[in-house]
Formats: structure tokens, C-alpha cells, sequence
């Protein structure tokens, strides 16, 4: 099992240039290792020797300095570097920053023209977020650091939440577990989240507050940035109070899991949520009492508004249909059916805003013309498995990322595809290549003109002298069979005429 869950792009100019590292003393590992075991390891003490067992010292820490080896965990104390070398050649500019220096620190420092990909991987029984940069004017692209996590992750969601805590380079990710966990992604090395949104404890349930269950899906309220909202297995969506960290409303009409929830990003005011059930509902945030609700006859597996218009939305269910919906009605405006199997992502693309982007568990990437009945434009296979997740870049447009799944290791599952370019090809492949009178393309058969004052057509083959001769004769001979008909048909007519007098 090696697949992507979530993908979320990051803007320019959200990180640090140079991100905090965190160092840990032996005390503190001690703590973090028996805080461990209290929550569940305590299978690892029972393969251990008696002995050590006994002693408590796992590790051998009680030796660790008088070790005669003074290698230490941190990289810049086991290869040393020359900083001379290398300076005074110059560096051409569109080499990748990794082919200029092999060093950490190079790669460590994210340039204000860098985005940054948060990318939830599970790999088998490890799950972690790898933060990736990604440069579009010289395509670099690599792992900066990762986020080891105790369960797979769900969903990621970015927060710029500079007026809820100081810290402005924020994540938040759902997983397995019912805590919701907000990352610093300004600080490397660390093993917990700087806060967690929920508590679920065995041993106090009644002190226990948040989702029961996995959390599949974050919406953030960039109108109201104190606001997160999220859905969960256990049936409910939580709206989250970032300020203090507590649940400030609990919506509970929904009948199965809430597999996804939006802000409309023309009204601060309306939350889009949808669940298994096959029910879409439009909150306002000031009367949850009252929602608009339709049956989409089938899971709801994504939600998207519409770029352009307020009243819009679109939906995408698990039987692989999408449906667009108007508010100001009851029921879908119009439906049809996308893919084979369930569709796992929307998006609008700022450069094309009249083409819709899907992608769905049956490996399948497509392309809708919104304003021609939804017309498929081009479907494109991006050889990434059955994909999950897609997101577009806030910075450059045409850029989505998109995250698949794969039994093999040495095969992509996660890939960054240039929407304009597959776009532009496939409307070169519609219009036909015409060849110049001068120039003659390799694509057709035409021959060099002598004289290129004659006009002619380009696919006119050439004539040897033979078969202009023998044109010429059966010209005659057509000619001489006409003036025959023609004569026939006077004296036919002179001789009714005849018939006719008498």
C-alpha cells in the first residue's frame, strides 16, 4: 500500500527563509520515550531483556558520553564542507539549486519565489507529510522535511491564522485518529503538533471533547479566520473556535459519515457539507437551524463552487456523476455521468475558468467545457494509479497537483501537471497543418513548383509527358463522342417535327 490521501499547495512568501530546528536534549528523549510507552508501546518493553528490563535504560543512555565515536545526529558534525570551493566559478541561472551544492543548507533555505506542497503519504504502516519545494521558473522540486504521524492522514488544510496565535505558517491535518493536529511548518524536526483540536482519551472518556471519529475533510474560513470547520466518520461537522480551541457549534443532521466541507467563497457566511448519505446542504452560519438540502442519489465525494457566480456549486458523487447545482433551486440544474468510478476531485483553473477538471479513482484525468453542456475536451491518463487527490497552485494557475496510488515504490504516485500545456496541445491537434506553397511538409506527398507564380493546389501530383499526351487525346475523343450526341439529338428533333406537320 503507497498511495497520496491529500495534497495542498502553500503560497509564496507564507515561510520562513530559513525554518527553526529543534534539538533534543537526553532528557527530553527520556520524557518523549516514556510518554510513549504510556500510550500504547508498552509491546516494545515486553521484547526487551531482562536486564534492561530492570534498569529502565533502554537506550544505554547512562553511557551515551563516554562512547569513544563523536558522530552526533546532525549532519554538519559528520561531513565537513569547504565553503572556497566553488565561488569563483559562476553558476549559470537556470541550473537546479540542487545541482549547484550538495549541501543541506542550500537546500534548507526556501527562496520567496518557492511553493511549498504539503503531501500526505502512507507507505504501509508509516504515515507522514512530506513538505515539498517547488520552484516553477527553474523546476526544482524536492522533500525540505516531513512530519512523522501517528496515523494516516486524511486531509491537510493551510492556515494563515496570524491574528489566531504567531505563528502565520500553519497546517492542519485530519487523520485516522478523531484529534485534528496544527502544525508549524516554519519548524523542522518537530515530533508533535504546536496544538491539537479535540481530546480522546481511554482513560477519561468524560473529559474527552471533539470528533469520536477519523476526520475526513477541513474547510478554513479565510473571511473569518478564526473559524476551521470539519467533517468526520461519526456523523457530524464541528465548527472549531481557533482562539480558544473548542468546538463553538456542532452540526448534527447528517444520517452518515461527512465526507467533505466547503466555505463559499463569495458569502463568508455559507458552509457547504455533504455526506455518504447522498444529501449536499447549504448552512448559514447565523441559523443553523436552517439549511437547503438536495438528494444527489448517491455519495458525495467533493464540492465546488463556482468561480464566477454565487448561486453555483458543483458536486461530485462516488458513482463517478457531477452534478451542477443552483441554490435558488430544489434540484440539480444538470447532471451527467464523468467517470467509471468514484470522482475524487474538482477544480477551475483561473486561466480557464469555462473548464471544469476532474480526476477519479479510475485513473482518469478530464477536462469539461462548462459552457458547451459540459462537454468533454480531452481526457488525459497521468500514470499515477487510481488518483485521490488534486489541488491548483494560488501563485501560477495552470499548475495542479495531483496525488495517486501505486503497489510498487519505484513508480511516481504524485505529480505536477501543466493544465495550459495539455490544454494548448490538444487544440494544435484539432486545427489541420496546412503546407505553404514554398515549403514542403513532410507530412504530405507534394512536390516542389517550378514556378511558384502558377497557383496551384499543394496536393497536385506531377504529370509526365506520356500521360499529358494521352490527356490530350482522350480530351479529343471525349469531345468527338459529344458533337456525335449532339447531332443525334438535332435530327431526332427534326424528325418529331416532321411527324408533327403531317
Amino acid at each position: 500500500m503507497n498511495f497520496i490521501s491529500a495534497v495542498k499547495w502553500v503560497r509564496k512568501g507564507a515561510s520562513k527563509a530559513v525554518p527553526d530546528k529543534i534539538h533534543f536534549s537526553e532528557e527530553e528523549l527520556k520524557e518523549l520515550i516514556s510518554e510513549a510507552k504510556e500510550e500504547g508501546t508498552s509491546c516494545a518493553t515486553e521484547e526487551l531483556e531482562p536486564q534492561d528490563a530492570v534498569s529502565g535504560d533502554e537506550f544505554d543512555f547512562a553511557h551515551y558520553d563516554n562512547e569513544e565515536s563523536t558522530l552526533k545526529a546532525n549532519v554538519k558534525d559528520i561531513v565537513s564542507f569547504d565553503e572556497g570551493v566553488g565561488k569563483s566559478k559562476k553558476v549559470p541561472k537556470k541550473k537546479k539549486r540542487r545541482q549547484i551544492d550538495d549541501s543541506d543548507s542550500e537546500d534548507e533555505v526556501i527562496n520567496p519565489d518557492d511553493n511549498l506542497i504539503l503531501v500526505g503519504h502512507v507507505d504501509d504502516d508509516f504515515n507522514s507529510m512530506n513538505v515539498y519545494v517547488y520552484n516553477e521558473n527553474d523546476g526544482d522540486m524536492y522533500v525540505h522535511h516531513d512530519v512523522i504521524l501517528k496515523s494516516a492522514p486524511l486531509c491537510i488544510e493551510w492556515l494563515n491564522a496570524s491574528d489566531v496565535s504567531e505563528h502565520s505558517n500553519l497546517c492542519a491535518i485530519g487523520e485516522m485518529e478523531p484529534v485534528i493536529g496544527i502544525w508549524d511548518l516554519d519548524i523542522v524536526n518537530c515530533i508533535e503538533p504546536v496544538y491539537k483540536l479535540g481530546r480522546a482519551k481511554k482513560k477519561n472518556p468524560s473529559k474527552n471533547h471533539g470528533h469520536t471519529d477519523s476526520v475526513l475533510s477541513l474547510a478554513w474560513n479565510t473571511e473569518l479566520p478564526h473559524i476551521l470547520c470539519s467533517g468526520s466518520v461519526d456523523n457530524r461537522g464541528l465548527l472549531w473556535d481557533l482562539h480558544t480551541g473548542k468546538v463553538a457549534t456542532e452540526l448534527t443532521v447528517f444520517s452518515d459519515k461527512v465526507q467533505t466541507v466547503l466555505w463559499n467563497p463569495h458569502d463568508p457566511y455559507s458552509l457547504l457539507a455533504a455526506s455518504a448519505d447522498g444529501y449536499m446542504r447549504n448552512f448559514d452560519c447565523r441559523l443553523f437551524d436552517q439549511f437547503q438540502k438536495w438528494n444527489l442519489k448517491a455519495g458525495v465525494e467533493c464540492l465546488l463552487p463556482h468561480p464566477d457566480n454565487e448561486y453555483y456549486c458543483f458536486a461530485a458523487t462516488e458513482d463517478g456523476s457531477i452534478h451542477h447545482i443552483d441554490y435558488r433551486k430544489k434540484k440539480s440544474i444538470f447532471s451527467f455521468h464523468a467517470h467509471d468510478k468514484e470522482i475524487t476531485g474538482l477544480s477551475f483553473s483561473k486561466n480557464h475558468p469555462d473548464i471544469l477538471i476532474s480526476i477519479s479513482a479510475d485513473e482518469n484525468m478530464r477536462f469539461w467545457n462548462v459552457n458547451n453542456e459540459f462537454e468533454c475536451t480531452f481526457s488525459k491518463n497521468p500514470k499515477l494509479g487510481p488518483l485521490y487527490c488534486m489541488d491548483m497552485n494560488p501563485d501560477h494557475p495552470f499548475l495542479a497537483c495531483v496525488g495517486g496510488s501505486h503497489l510498487s515504490r519505484n513508480k511516481k504516485i504524485m505529480k505536477v501537471v501543466n493544465i495550459d500545456s495539455i490544454l494548448e496541445a490538444k487544440e494544435q491537434s484539432h486545427t489541420p497543418i496546412l503546407p505553404s506553397k514554398d515549403v514542403v511538409s513532410e507530412s504530405f506527398d507534394v512536390p516542389l513548383l517550378e514556378n511558384n507564380d502558377i497557383e496551384t493546389e499543394p496536393n497536385v501530383p506531377k504529370v509526365s509527358k506520356k500521360s499529358k499526351k494521352k490527356l490530350k487525346v482522350s480530351k479529343k475523343k471525349t469531345n468527338f463522342d459529344v458533337t456525335k450526341m449532339k447531332n443525334k439529338i438535332k435530327l431526332s428533333k427534326k424528325k418529331k417535327s416532321k411527324i408533327v406537320k403531317k
